[in-house]
């Protein structure tokens, strides 16, 4: 099993908040896929299918949120958690110290003060989809 450190506001695995395009694609590989979120997006999302990770550029092409989805064979770990192991109710008692935006009914958790964020595709599922680490700026910044 692949196992993935992740330090909020700073990284999943390799992939490295700060980091210009050109130096995670020499560290981490090129991308399998290139997309915008947006037809209206200036900013573009690398795609890496074997870590199951995105990789999201700002303006400056430089890494501001990485966002890495449940997937069989990938572990991520923060603390000695593995978090896609952890049910939600689990996972939210571990941040429970910390500061939380609730979004979209209960799908979305948001960290910002940390950098992290945590999402399900619905309210009855009881782990969730997708964890994010991104730099504080990008929390402020996409705030709604």
């Amino acid at each position: 099993m692949m196992q993935l450190s992740v330090i909020p506001g700073d990284s999943i695995g390799a992939f490295v908040i700060g980091w210009p395009r050109h130096a995670v694609n020499e560290h981490c590989g090129e991308p399998d896929g290139t997309f915008r979120k947006s037809p209206l997006s200036k900013t573009i999302v690398d795609s890496y299918e074997l870590e199951q990770c995105q990789v999201f550029y700002d303006e400056s092409d430089c890494a501001e949120y990485i966002e890495a989805s449940r997937k069989a064979g990938i572990d991520l770990i923060y603390f000695g958690h593995s978090l896609f192991d952890l049910s939600v109710e689990e996972l939210l008692s571990l941040l429970s110290t910390e500061e939380v935006v609730e979004e979209d009914n209960g799908c979305s958790y948001i960290f910002p003060k940390i950098g992290m964020a945590l999402w399900r595709s619905s309210t009855e599922q009881a782990l969730f989809d997708t964890v994010g680490v991104g730099a504080l700026s990008y929390f402020q910044e996409h705030q709604t």
